[in-house]
């Protein structure tokens, strides 16, 4: 969510599901956000980028924040990108704790 065009060039890719970006007043229809559900329940998803922070990308897209939520997946911020910058991640048996560098969650040893 949010404008950073860098993101599809370094990942390689367009966002999850087939979107080129999900910016508030595109794709807020309920056909393509039943069509986005769709594909995301067939596709790989790593990490969500939340450029301009959670609460906007919830507020236009709450039946695609709700994909993320029933997934348990967990919100970080991490304090090295800035204060808007929030990633949510799946959630992961073997990151139990966060690293300090970071605020992201990383593997005991």
């Amino acid at each position: 969510g949010g404008f950073a065009p860098e993101l599809p060039v370094l990942a390689g890719r367009m966002f999850a599901s087939g979107v080129p970006y999900w910016l508030p007043g595109y794709y807020d229809d309920a056909g393509s956000v039943a069509r986005a559900r769709a594909r995301l329940d067939h596709e790989h998803v790593s990490i969500a980028v939340l450029v301009d922070g959670a609460t906007g990308f919830r507020q236009a897209w709450p039946a695609l924040a709700s994909w993320f939520d029933e997934r348990r997946w967990q919100e970080y911020a991490p304090t090295a990108l800035g204060p808007r910058l929030r990633v949510w991640l799946p959630p992961s048996p073997a990151a139990t704790s966060l690293d300090p560098s970071t605020s992201l969650p990383c593997p005991t040893v």
